[in-house]
């Protein structure tokens, strides 16, 4: 939604998700096609609420948090299970990276998701 609380016409999304992904694109190095792949299908699936009024920052450490926690569900060791994880991983990096660009506190950002992996 944007800050006057309308979605991106035709999309039924709010405007984070569809600049998070343009974001996720534009990574160099690009990750390899099957981790790029999930990492869309991550962001495709996330919830609304779960990026609304998130910076880059936070939405890729929610989107983390919540493929760490859909990878431990599993509780196997399939080749699906490890690719969670590798998302996992990989969301939770770009979430200091975006940090970083954003000029965010790194500090805050790390309190902020390990509070949230308790929950």
């Amino acid at each position: 939604m944007s800050a006057s609380g309308h979605r991106t016409p035709g999309t039924g999304h709010p405007p984070v998700r569809a600049d998070f992904a343009a974001w996720l694109r534009s990574r160099e190095p690009a990750p390899p096609p099957d981790l790029a792949a999930k990492l869309a299908e991550c962001l495709a699936a996330a919830p609304d609420e779960l990026l609304r009024g998130a910076s880059r920052a936070e939405a890729a450490g929610r989107l983390g948090l919540a493929r760490l926690r859909t990878a431990v569900a599993r509780r196997d060791v399939s080749a699906g299970a490890a690719m969670d994880l590798l998302a996992a991983d990989a969301l939770v990096t770009y979430a200091f990276e975006a940090a970083a660009e954003e000029g965010a506190d790194l500090t805050a950002l790390v309190r902020r998701l390990l509070a949230e992996v308790g929950t």
